[in-house]
C-alpha cells in the first residue's frame, strides 16, 4: 500500500513539473523548493500520511536527499535479491530499491555494448547503425551453445551483422572485434572520460566487459545513461543520433525504450532508457543469477524492472 501511494504520488509530482514544485527531504523532513508555487494541499497530505514532516512555508537550501531513496518495491522482486533505480532526468527524482546492492559493482556483462557502440561511431570504427561486421569464422568460430541462444532465444550469431543487428543479437564476437579494432589505448581513454564504473579495462581476462576487471554498479549505470541523454559524453551530435538507432529495442504508445540486457556468472542486467512524449527516464536492474535456469533469469531480467515502469506509468 505504502508504495502505492509512493507510485501515485511521484505521477503527481511528474505532472506538476519541474519549473514550479519539487519536493527533497533530509532524513522524514521533506523541503519545497521554488517560490513561485505552494505545494498542492493534496501533495501536502500524502506527504504527511507517508510519514513525511511538510513545512508550512517554502524554504530552500543547497544540499538535500530525495525522499524516495529507499522504496520498497520485494512485492516486484519474486524473492530475488535485486535492486531497482529510476530516475526522472528532467525533474531529478530518482528512486532506488535496495540501496546497498544499486551501490555494489559487478560486471556489466553485455550492457557495457552501450558504451562500446558509442566509441565505436566517434571513432569511426563503425561509420553508422548500418555498418557491417562481417564474420570470421576462423577467428570466431562457431561454439556449441549458439545453437541453444538461437533457439531459446533468438540471437544470431552465425552471420554478418550490422552494428544494430549485433546489439539486438548481443553479438559478443561481434563487439569483440569492433572493441578490438577500437584498440585498448582509446578504449581505457574513453571509458575514463564516460567515468564508466571503476574504468578498469586491462587488469583482467579478456574481453574485459565479460567477468572481468570491468565493475559497475546500477547507480553508476544510471550516472552514465543520465548523461548519455543529455548529451554530456564528449560526443558528436552524429554519433549520438546514430547511437540511439542502435539502442532502440521497442515501442509502444508515445513511449520509446532504448536498453540493453546483460548476463553474467553471478549477475543479470537491464538497463536503459525510456522516452515518453518528449521526457527522459533511465533505470538500471540488476538481480543474483544463483539457483535460476537460463530461461526464467532471461525472462525475470526484462519482465521485473518492466512491470515496475508500468506501475510508475512510464511504460504500457
Amino acid at each position: 500500500m505504502r508504495w502505492k501511494v509512493t507510485c501515485c504520488l511521484l505521477l503527481t509530482i511528474m505532472v506538476i513539473g519541474c519549473s514550479s514544485n519539487r519536493t527533497k527531504t533530509t532524513g522524514t523532513e521533506v523541503e519545497a523548493v521554488d517560490d513561485k508555487n505552494e505545494l498542492p494541499a493534496e501533495l501536502k497530505a500524502q506527504l504527511r500520511a507517508m510519514g513525511y514532516t511538510v513545512p508550512e512555508k517554502r524554504v530552500q537550501r543547497k544540499s538535500m536527499n530525495n525522499p524516495y531513496e529507499n522504496a520498497d518495491m520485494s512485492h516486484f522482486m519474486e524473492g530475488l535479491d535485486a535492486t531497482f533505480v529510476f530516475l526522472d532526468v528532467q525533474r531529478d527524482i530518482q528512486i532506488v530499491h535496495n540501496k546497498q546492492r544499486a551501490k555494489t559493482r559487478y560486471s556489466p556483462c553485455s550492457t557495457f555494448k552501450i558504451p562500446n557502440s558509442l566509441i565505436a561511431l566517434e571513432t569511426g570504427v563503425m561509420a553508422n547503425a548500418d555498418a557491417l561486421v562481417k564474420w570470421d569464422k576462423k577467428k570466431y568460430p562457431k561454439q556449441p551453445f549458439w545453437d541453444d541462444l538461437q533457439k531459446d532465444f533468438g540471437l544470431n550469431w552465425e552471420t554478418d551483422h550490422t552494428l544494430q543487428s549485433a546489439f539486438k543479437n548481443s553479438c559478443v564476437w561481434c563487439y569483440m572485434e569492433i572493441a578490438e579494432r577500437i584498440g585498448q589505448e582509446r578504449m581505457q581513454d574513453y571509458v575514463k572520460r564516460f567515468n564508466f564504473g571503476n574504468m578498469d579495462t586491462a587488469s583482467g581476462k579478456w574481453p574485459f566487459w565479460l567477468d572481468s576487471s570491468l565493475q559497475i554498479s546500477a547507480l553508476e549505470q544510471i550516472a552514465f545513461l543520465k548523461r548519455l541523454t543529455q548529451q554530456k559524453l564528449g560526443l558528436s551530435a552524429e554519433t549520438y543520433q546514430q547511437a540511439m538507432k542502435v539502442f532502440e529495442m521497442e515501442r509502444s504508445g508515445d513511449a520509446i525504450l532504448y536498453a540493453k540486457t546483460g548476463s553474467g556468472n553471478h549477475v543479470g542486467w537491464f538497463v536503459g532508457i525510456v522516452d515518453k512524449a518528449g521526457q527522459q527516464y533511465v533505470f538500471a536492474f540488476n538481480m543474483v543469477r544463483a539457483g535460476q535456469s537460463p530461461k526464467a533469469f532471461a525472462r525475470k531480467r526484462i519482465s521485473i524492472p518492466k512491470k515496475i515502469l508500468q506501475e510508475l506509468g512510464i511504460w504500457m
